[in-house]
Order: structure tokens, then C-alpha cells, then sequence
């Protein structure tokens, strides 16, 4: 039958043991953590850029469309004085007969 001290011994050892996994799994959790960490620093500054690029497109889209707007304009202008033109002509030659 061992002695106390041979238990003790014996506890010791397996507590060594249970010690040195629970480091082994706490090293591991860490590196994890940091992978993570890592990955969410680099996706941070990729939505940033992303984030950046969508910006610039919404104002060149806008920018489109105000020109779009202008040109849309321009071109009802020139139609009403077409048609006014027109309309002048045709009521200039039917006055004249």
C-alpha cells in the first residue's frame, strides 16, 4: 500500500500534468485570438476602403445625373424653341396668303 507521501507525490505529478495541458490550451487560445484579431483589423480596413469607394460612387453617380438633369433641360429649350419657331413660321406663312 504507498505511503501519503507517495499519494502526494503521485497528486502532484498528475496536477503537473493537468497544469502543463491547461498552458498548452491556454498558448493555443491565445495564438487564436491573435489570428483573430489580426484578420478583424485587416476586414476593418478593407470595409473602410470599401466604405470610401461606395462614397466616391455616389458622387459621381449624382454628379451623372445632375448633368443628365442639365442636358434634359437644354434639350426641352431647344425643342419649345423649335417649336416655336415652327409654329411662327407656319402661322407667318398662313398670314401672308
Amino acid at each position: 500500500m504507498p505511503t501519503p507521501t507517495e499519494k502526494n507525490t503521485e497528486r502532484i505529478e498528475k496536477l503537473g500534468e493537468v497544469v502543463n495541458e491547461l498552458i498548452r490550451r491556454v498558448d493555443k487560445v491565445e495564438g487564436d485570438a491573435n489570428w483573430a484579431s489580426e484578420w478583424v483589423e485587416k476586414l476593418r480596413a478593407a470595409d473602410e476602403q470599401l466604405r470610401v469607394n461606395q462614397v466616391r460612387q455616389d458622387q459621381a453617380i449624382e454628379e451623372v445625373r445632375k448633368s443628365h438633369e442639365r442636358w434634359g433641360g437644354r434639350a426641352w429649350q431647344l425643342a419649345s424653341g423649335l417649336g416655336l419657331l415652327l409654329v411662327g413660321a407656319i402661322l407667318g406663312y398662313l398670314l401672308k396668303r
